[in-house]
């Protein structure tokens, strides 16, 4: 995020976000704390508190991209596929199609609220959040966030392995 676009939204650039927070030692904090730091003394509205934060977590080296304040990683893929979303949300739901793009991987629905969004489990416990997006008549978008992952390496291979999964969901959709 550019130092113009923050300064137009916060009212401060960079340079004074991390005078303020260095100057009520934010950097021992945890990150509940700070955003309640911004959202007590400046006019700030709470997502820009919590962009300015994560900003200042990663500028003093408390966190990585990608990487929660606790240590664990999340990663987030997504495309956009010219199919309704009733389509794209079956090819998640039903086994069949789901063995299409995904073969070999068990995973198991366990909340769901129709074209809209699932909560799953992976092997070794490990949460899977997918929305689905309307963009059109034709269009919509998937959007999974695999959560807790223990290390940066784990995460970027996950990244990998699901940008690929979703390249070969959208092969397969656009194909039939």
């Amino acid at each position: 995020m550019s130092d113009a676009a923050v300064s137009k939204a916060t009212g401060k650039t960079w340079p004074q976000w991390t005078a303020f927070l260095d100057s009520v030692d934010a950097a021992t904090m945890e990150h509940p704390a700070i955003v309640d730091q911004l959202l007590a003394n400046h006019e700030i509205i709470g997502w820009w508190a919590q962009m300015v934060t994560v900003s200042y977590e990663r500028f003093r080296g408390l966190r990585d991209v990608g990487q929660r304040r606790g240590g664990e990683y999340d990663v987030n893929r997504s495309r956009t596929i010219s199919v309704p979303v009733a389509r794209l949300y079956s090819a998640f739901e039903d086994l069949e199609s789901r063995g299409r793009w995904l073969p070999g991987i068990r995973l198991e629905i366990r909340t769901a609220t129709r074209d809209k969004s699932m909560r799953c489990r992976l092997p070794a416990d490990r949460p899977l959040d997918v929305h689905f997006t309307v963009k059109g008549d034709s269009k919509s978008t998937v959007s999974i966030q695999l959560r807790g992952l223990p290390d940066r390496e784990t995460a970027d291979e996950q990244r990998l392995f699901w940008g690929e999964r979703l390249d070969r969901l959208k092969q397969v959709l656009l194909e039939a």
